[in-house]
């Protein structure tokens, strides 16, 4: 066994090694790839004091050998002495390196590449509290024995990559003492008395991975999502081009020859026959509309609450009904599609109701926040008539649903496809009069 010399009298007494000294330094002279933990625990001793031992033997097996070059196995006692070295720099009170480590939130440990392997030297605090491993634990082991997974183990030399890569820093997952974890790890490498090192930055992504993964799974459903409404539109186009064409042309020739073969005898007849192509030609009309309506916005701008009202109320069969504009104000919308809104809420309200109606339009704050009383700004169109029964409120924007034999079961599923042409929510509640009330937020209004 190789006695250390001079350099052993900080550790040894006078008299020489004790038991637990020479114990330890056997174990460390017969080469066995032991941790200082390992050593520790077969001596019967502290870990920092086994440190120190190996630290002076060491230190004078690579003077009287004279091997202080790095490179290869045969130094590999030469570079752990100067990571051990280190780390009584890092400890100290005074030291600048430490200092600046230390005041890093990010995790750093220093490592000499000896024979493939990655020997801790110096680790800040950061470190420990992220991993969880002190550096009493892991200076002078393998970091790839630490904190690599099984799955993701390799001996990576620090010159596979140029200084440049290192530094922009890579994705990896390293094990901690609580679990698996995400970190961009960026490395820098640093010579120091001869000898190279490499400082490693580890900055946990965790979440922002989690995030990543989620966002991945979103874009993937939005083109999935995408092809199928693409898919979706060709055949709507395909259906609304049958309707435009191929059903419009034999209803046309039906109107046609029904003219020529009424007599007084089969009138009343004609007369449901009449009503039958009729009611097919506003099903085709209000598909074709639905279609339309649902296309995106080519261009908006603001417009006259005032005047797309009117509008809309000229075509309309409005009888002793009224129309009146509590508010004025304007909205960035399209206005042919605004104005078939309007169109069709003030039919659906006139055809639903026995008697005249009174149809209001104005402003609607909706109390968004009840701690901050932040609202949200939208508007209105409400009627004084028998109103919509509240479990019905979601069902009449669905296509079919009508309560009249002469409906289409199409004019509220197209405002529905109105308003989401434009962003807009829109939702039925009961009115003050004890109506309907039409409600759109999300409405940019002027």
């Amino acid at each position: 066994m190789r006695v250390p010399g001079n350099h052993m009298s900080r550790i040894l007494d006078s008299d020489g090694p004790n038991r637990t000294e020479t114990a330890i330094l056997e174990l460390v002279a017969r080469g066995e790839a032991l941790s200082n933990a390992e050593i520790a625990e077969k001596v019967g001793t502290q870990v920092s004091t086994v440190r120190d031992i190996r630290r002076e033997y060491r230190r004078d097996d690579a003077s009287s050998d004279g091997k202080a070059e790095t490179g290869g196995d045969e130094n590999s006692s030469a570079v752990a002495t100067d990571a051990s070295q280190e780390l009584i720099q890092l400890q100290g009170s005074d030291g600048g390196e430490v200092s600046l480590l230390n005041s890093l939130h990010d995790g750093v440990v220093k490592v000499a590449y000896t024979g493939g392997e990655p020997v801790v030297c110096s680790v800040n605090q950061a470190f420990e509290a992220t991993f969880g491993y002190s550096a009493a634990e892991i200076v002078g082991e393998s970091l790839r024995e630490y904190l690599v997974p099984e799955e993701y183990a390799q001996v990576t030399q620090p010159d596979e990559r140029s200084t440049a890569e290192m530094q922009a820093g890579r994705a990896v997952t390293r094990r901690t003492q609580t679990g698996v974890r995400e970190f961009l790890l960026r490395e820098i490498p640093h010579e120091e008395n001869g000898e190279q090192y490499v400082f490693k930055l580890y900055t946990e992504i965790t979440s922002q991975k989690r995030r990543e993964v989620e966002l991945q799974r979103e874009v993937q459903w939005l083109e999935t999502r995408t092809q199928q409404l693409k898919h979706e539109r060709q055949e709507l186009e395909q259906f609304a081009s049958v309707l435009s064409h191929d059903l419009r042309n034999p209803i046309s020739i039906a109107e046609g020859y029904l003219g020529q073969i009424e007599t007084e005898d089969n009138e009343d007849s004609i007369a449901v026959i009449e009503r039958a192509l009729s009611r097919m030609n506003a099903l085709i009309d209000d598909t074709l509309t639905l279609k339309q309506q649902s296309e995106q916005l080519d261009a908006v701008a603001h417009h006259s609450i005032d005047s797309l009202a009117e509008a809309a109320w000229e075509l309309v069969e409005t009888g002793d009904s009224e129309l009146r504009v509590v508010d004025r104000f304007d909205i960035v919308c399209d206005a042919d599609r605004i104005s078939r809104l309007l169109e069709n809420l003030f039919r659906n309200a006139i055809d639903h109701n026995e008697g005249p109606c009174v149809i209001r339009i104005g402003v609607h704050d909706t109390l968004t926040t009840s701690t901050r009383g932040e609202t949200e700004t939208g508007f209105f169109v409400a009627d004084d008539g028998c109103g919509i029964p509240e479990d019905k409120h979601d069902q009449v924007f669905e296509i079919g649903e009508t309560t009249t034999r002469e409906g289409t079961g199409l004019g509220l599923p197209i405002i529905k496809r109105i308003a989401d042409a434009h962003d807009w929510n829109v939702q039925i509640v009961e009115s003050f009069d004890g109506g309907a009330k039409f409600v759109f937020t999300n409405v940019d209004i002027g």
